[in-house]
């Protein structure tokens, strides 16, 4: 055979591109047949990063000298993103072992094959533990299976196959995760190349459909909605407006309620994440929730009544209330800080120079302290006039409600997911915006219908509202490769010096919350979590 010149895979990258512009110079009608051949051949879930990466490589290419097809192109990514990101969370569900994860290089030449042997291996599980010697003992086995077998070597076996079942599912999540991770950095390193304005306004476009039609109903989805999360933080225009899409999502009463409780988790955890949010927009974004809170209150009270909770209350009923309320409290464990605001104007502030909100009358009922009287949260009261704290903070006007959003008839410290409504008491106490330990205290023997992380309806469904009671979409990010994008544009949460010794506290008191509580604050990411396996 004549000896050939043995070219690397970019450059014969490079050569298949210049002859699909070849082609499409020619036959200007071929888009749509490069668009067929593209989706057909997305690579399956079981294939190697290599063959992932190579496939979003390539097409981000194509994106490049074929911005005709960059909507169709970035929507088949972002669905096909979600699905491996969504498995990955399943996966992780079953798991209780902590996982080690490592990263693709993205050199397409050197290291492709042996990434090709890395992902064999580890979706494979199998193909490197069996070979001549073990397929020889494997038949001695069968044979003996039946006769010299003791019951001590059946619960020897017994006990380790859960070990190899859960190693083999360890490896096949390393593997997707290293798929994941090396997808998501080629396609923010596109979105990170968008210059132009128009071109970033046509990608926050194709972001912000794909966003609707596929991210924000997949309840699993863990990393790719920071496809979005970045492409705001490149314009105050996008953010804002990512913002305000996603309240007229909440507050339309034609839209599913998975979708209005989702847009939910969104508005709180992009508020509390966003790094490059201006106080002015956190405030405003406050205000907007907590006057819908009061609107739904308004409506449930008139059209329900107000009778006694254990008669009326329905966490279903009223899961929309609930989940906006609780994105209000989420936002204030994470920016408080912006809450507080310098403007002397009655019109953008309240003023915290009274006695502290909530307090507990001698009979032990929750009451609250107005112009130095005591109303008791069972009786009609005018909100109002309520003032906040005994510090000197001065509260955004938007916060003027909370009083009666978090002290009325449908007692949602109760319902409200544990560890957001205790951080929030503790905060707001700390800050002296609010007291509420005597309302907690007074609701924690109180049952209500559906107030339960494990709660069922009558079709055998799980409640909707406690399904994402600890879904928050922009938990810390810790895909390696591609965090670099993120790192810069992301707040930390800031915890105090004693939150440690408060944990601890917290978790002699009710130990029956236990794991509630370490899945909340793993969620929240307020605290260090026990199980460090949650990806």
């Amino acid at each position: 055979m004549p000896s050939y010149a043995v070219v690397t895979r970019t450059v014969a990258y490079d050569r298949h591109h210049e002859a699909i512009q070849d082609v499409l110079k020619l036959i200007p009608t071929s888009y749509n047949s490069l668009y067929v051949c593209i989706q057909r051949h997305l690579p399956y879930k079981k294939r190697g990063t290599a063959d992932h990466a190579a496939y979003v490589h390539n097409l981000v290419q194509i994106m490049n000298y074929v911005p005709v097809l960059q909507k169709q192109i970035m929507t088949l990514l972002v669905e096909h993103l979600v699905r491996v990101d969504s498995l990955i969370q399943i996966e992780m569900d079953e798991l209780d072992d902590d996982v080690e994860f490592d990263t693709y290089n993205m050199n397409f030449d050197d290291d492709y094959q042996s990434e090709v042997d890395s992902d064999m291996e580890d979706l494979g599980g199998e193909s490197g533990e069996s070979g001549e010697d073990g397929d020889m003992n494997g038949d001695d086995s069968d044979v003996d299976s039946d006769y010299g077998r003791d019951d001590d070597d059946d619960e020897e076996q017994d006990e380790e196959r859960p070990k190899e079942m859960t190693t083999k599912q360890q490896r096949k999540v390393r593997s997707m995760v290293r798929k994941l991770d090396s997808m998501m950095s080629l396609v923010l390193s596109h979105v990170a190349k968008k210059q132009g304005s128009d071109e970033r306004h046509d990608m926050y476009n194709v972001l912000l459909e794909s966003f609707d039609r596929t991210v924000i109903k997949t309840l699993k989805s863990r990393y790719t909605q920071f496809l979005i999360f970045y492409m705001c933080s490149m314009d105050t225009h996008f953010s804002d407006h990512f913002l305000e899409h996603l309240l007229q999502l909440i507050t339309d009463p034609m839209r599913p309620s998975v979708n209005r409780i989702a847009a939910a988790a969104y508005v709180s955890s992009y508020v509390a994440r966003a790094k490059f949010m201006e106080p002015a927009a956190i405030q405003k974004t406050v205000a907007v929730l907590c006057s819908y809170c009061e609107q739904l209150l308004d409506h449930y009270e008139v059209k329900y009544g107000i009778d006694d909770v254990s008669q009326t209350v329905n966490a279903e009923r009223y899961e929309i209330f609930y989940a906006t309320l609780q994105a209000v409290m989420y936002i204030f464990c994470f920016r408080w800080r912006d809450l507080t605001v310098q403007d002397d104007s009655l019109d953008a502030l309240i003023d915290d120079n009274d006695q502290p909100m909530n307090a507990t009358s001698s009979n032990g009922t929750a009451s609250t302290v107005s112009d130095g009287k005591i109303a008791d949260t069972s009786d009609e009261m005018d909100y109002s006039t309520l003032q906040f704290g005994s510090g000197d903070k001065k509260w955004c006007h938007g916060l003027r409600n909370m009083p009666r959003l978090v002290m009325n008839r449908l007692y949602p410290l109760k319902v409200c997911s544990v560890p957001v409504v205790r951080q929030f008491a503790k905060i707001s106490h700390e800050t002296s915006f609010m007291y509420i330990y005597s309302i907690m205290e007074k609701n924690k023997d109180m049952l209500i219908a559906g107030v339960n992380l494990d709660a069922m309806n009558d079709l055998g469904v799980k409640n909707l509202l406690h399904t994402v009671q600890t879904f928050f979409p922009f938990d810390p990010y810790k895909l390696e490769s591609s965090r670099k994008y993120i790192d810069g544009i992301y707040f930390e949460w800031i915890a105090d010096d004693d939150d440690d010794e408060d944990e601890s506290d917290d978790e002699d008191e009710d130990e029956e919350d236990e794991e509630n509580m370490s899945a909340g604050m793993m969620a929240m990411s307020i605290s260090p979590s026990p199980t460090s396996h949650y990806l």
